[in-house]
């Protein structure tokens, strides 16, 4: 009996899940002092810490106000600081997919000076 109960209830969401009326295209996006949330055109709200997008948080208040709508409403452009987000890495909680450290946080000099740097962008 619980078993076939919960097996309906998974079976009713599927589908409900499979004809969802969510439209996950960027309508807004804002910033806090250290969040970036999008506004998707269903009404949801994806909010995330900003140091998970370095470029994002060493970015000025008017380079991260230059967005544009990318990837057919998919995406979001930051054309200043060449930066690109998914909805789908938004939802899913994705951070940054390279290991870069936040300007802040690089340290003043080079650890390892005789050979290529990417922090010290050597």
């Amino acid at each position: 009996m619980v078993r076939d109960s919960r097996q309906r209830f998974l079976e009713a969401w599927k589908a409900s899940s499979a004809h969802s009326n969510s439209d996950e295209r960027v309508l807004d996006v804002q910033f806090s002092d250290d969040a970036i949330g999008v506004s998707l055109r269903d009404g949801r709200i994806i909010t995330v810490p900003l140091v998970w997008y370095p470029r994002l948080l060493d970015a000025t208040v008017s380079q991260r106000k230059n967005w544009k709508i990318a990837g057919g409403g998919y995406g979001i452009h930051w054309p200043d600081i060449d930066e690109d987000l998914s909805t789908d890495g938004l939802l899913r909680g994705a951070p940054a997919p390279r290991a870069s450290v936040p300007t802040k946080l690089r340290p003043r000099f080079c650890l390892w000076p005789s050979i290529p740097c990417p922090n010290c962008h050597n």
